[in-house]
């Protein structure tokens, strides 16, 4: 009987096992963001805000952070902000001073990990409390988005100075008062870093990359619901996939969305090339929605870092039918923290040539969830905000896979089929 009452969680789990990666140990790692570093730091900037902005807001911001490096060339961050806004008084006797503290989440990624030096790009989200309503018309908690590059450049002992250029955006969110005033700016910051066991983990080894085994074929089906460009929508996705050459391989793709009554249709292809450490290629999409359409033109390319994470980037040109054309890029980074789940975030933009600026970038999520299914077939659902385009979106995707068994995890899946999409 006892047997019989955990037959189920067995199969379960054997549906979700992902064999665990083997870690050899192929020399010595010597880059600045070794796995298991905790590093503190302190950073002083002024931000601006854009100069078409006619408030003149700045900040100035002294933060107090943490850096937990849980795999090598990845951190996440916790910060302490404390800031202070400056401004002439509003036409309408707004008030445009504001003093306050934030805690703030980012992750951050050492594209380039040397000895004695590193880049990174970080983003991340958090929340600020001020004494009074920001900006005027708005309220004292807000929200907050930030986007940054930079880099740290090893100093004697076990300090490190810090350079970044960061771009911070400040609402409430549409949720708290009727209106939504925000605020946008970009700064440059610099700091300290110090790491007391920093000169130990550099002779630590780095972790291998799980052994990746590209499906020959897959099909991808996709159900979906929520919000395209601000108007409620729902529909299906197909997409096919199969090898052409040695590393070559193509992707078809076809959707269709009901967008209020409306029928939003979308057909593409991709040319791509596979190798050990990931991918990259070019695709081509087209939109089609009454007398609109468009058609866009991206270079796309995934990075598998590791065994955790997946680095995805794109850069497009979108040609607008009766609009003025837009460019588009992002910078994404998906997470496998359990077999069963994924959750994704990065950097995304679009918009015109003209008006392409700070205020274009944004911070889109999502999440993905496993479903336990029979070999050969990986059956997960889906929710993304502010990827596709600005859409908000929640689904149920089906993949059969080429390899006649199926992936044993969500990381496998998405490594072993092709890109997920092909628009930022």
């Amino acid at each position: 009987m006892r047997r019989a009452a955990l037959a189920p969680l067995a199969l379960l789990g054997s549906l979700f096992a992902c064999s665990a990666p083997r870690h050899v140990e192929s020399g010595v790692g010597r880059g600045r963001a070794a796995e298991g570093s905790r590093v503190w730091s302190v950073q002083a900037g002024h931000f601006e805000p854009p100069s078409d902005d006619p408030r003149s807001i700045s900040l100035d911001s002294l933060r107090l952070g943490v850096e937990h490096r849980f795999r090598d060339s990845f951190a996440l961050l916790g910060e302490l902000d404390l800031a202070s806004f400056d401004g002439a008084p509003e036409v309408d006797g707004g008030v445009s001073d504001a003093a306050g503290f934030g805690l703030d989440g980012l992750l951050r990624w050492y594209a380039i990990d040397g000895e004695a030096w590193g880049a990174f790009v970080d983003f991340g989200l958090g929340l600020l409390a001020t004494d009074e309503a920001f900006p005027s018309g708005g309220t004292r908690l807000n929200g907050t988005r930030h986007i940054g590059v930079g880099a740290a450049f090893d100093i004697p002992g076990p300090l490190a100075l810090t350079f970044s250029v960061r771009q911070q955006h400040v609402s409430n969110g549409r949720g708290l008062v009727d209106d939504n005033p925000s605020w946008e700016g970009l700064g440059a910051m610099i700091g300290l870093q110090m790491d007391a066991g920093r000169a130990e983990r550099m002779e630590s080894p780095r972790r291998d990359l799980p052994p990746i085994v590209a499906w020959p074929w897959s099909l991808r089906v996709e159900g979906r619901a929520g919000e395209i460009g601000g108007t409620a929508a729902s529909g299906a996705l197909l997409a096919a996939d199969a090898r052409v050459a040695g590393p070559l391989h193509v992707q078809l793709r076809a959707g269709l969305d009901d967008l209020a009554g409306e029928s939003l249709r979308e057909m593409g292809g991709a040319l791509y090339a596979r190798r050990y450490r990931g991918l990259f290629g070019v695709g081509y999409d087209r939109q089609e929605l009454d007398v609109f359409s468009d058609d866009e033109t991206t270079i796309f390319g995934e990075w598998y870092a590791n065994d955790l994470m997946t680095v995805a980037g794109s850069l497009g040109y979108e040609a607008r039918k009766l609009q003025e054309d837009r460019v588009a890029l992002s910078l994404l980074f998906k997470a496998y923290p359990l077999d069963w789940l994924s959750v994704g975030s990065g950097i995304v933009g679009r918009e015109t040539r003209e008006d392409f600026g700070q205020e274009s970038f944004g911070v889109p999520l999502s999440i993905e969830l496993a479903l336990p299914t029979p070999a050969g077939v990986s059956v997960s659902v889906f929710a993304e905000d502010g990827l596709d385009d600005d859409s908000s979106l929640v689904g149920l995707r089906l993949v059969l896979g080429g390899s006649g068994r199926g992936a044993a995890c969500l990381r496998d899946r998405d490594r072993a089929m092709g890109p997920l999409r092909l628009r930022p």
